[in-house]
């Protein structure tokens, strides 16, 4: 009845399901969220990113993976909501994926170096990605892969070994072998 803004997020539904810690449903589309307390910087945050893609469009490319975590971040809360998920597990979950986003370069980033950096044990870590349809290492594969993707279309004068060191691979053969595992190319084939 009163006017609204409408920002639209595309996500590949599985990805976002799966980062959410859900199983597909369409019980959550088209599920409106209030914006009040935490979610209004939520909702500033795709507001401003809206914007930026105007004005400053390398910027908002830089900010893009946090909006899709923030967006993940929303379908967890519709879904909690609507009483499909526990909110202390999905803050839990969505700690790590941060910790894993910000050490994404540490080439020695495992299983016990999160699980420590996120102050909870192993077992308690992998218990935090039951159910998303990845183990811990396959997220973090994937966000590496995420982030080697967006390195290798916006900054291709850098070779792609560099590339793979960025991003947390210790050798260049398992970068290989991760991103054609991801993407069913090679980084050289996706570069082009």
């Amino acid at each position: 009845a009163e006017p609204y803004e409408q920002i639209v997020v595309h996500l590949p539904a599985e990805r976002a399901f799966t980062d959410a810690g859900l199983r597909p449903s369409t019980d959550l589309l088209a599920v409106e969220i209030p914006v009040d307390g935490a979610l209004a910087s939520v909702s500033a945050f795709f507001q401003n990113l809206a914007s930026t893609q105007i004005t400053d469009p390398v910027g908002a490319t830089v900010l893009a993976p946090h909006a899709a975590g923030l967006a993940s971040t929303l379908l967890a809360y519709a879904a909690r909501t609507r009483g499909a998920e526990d909110l202390p597990l999905l803050l839990q979950r969505d700690r790590a994926l941060n910790y894993m986003r910000h050490h994404l370069g540490d080439p020695d980033l495992d299983v016990d170096r999160i699980a420590v950096g996120c102050h909870v044990s192993r077992r308690t870590l992998h218990r935090l990605f039951e159910g998303t349809g990845q183990t811990v290492t396959a997220h973090l594969r994937t966000m590496r892969i995420a982030a080697a993707q967006r390195l290798l279309s916006n900054l291709t004068d850098i070779p792609i070994e560099s590339v793979a060191r960025e991003v947390g691979f210790a050798n260049d053969t398992h970068f290989y072998r991760s991103f054609r595992s991801v993407t069913g190319i090679t980084p050289g084939e996706y570069r082009h």
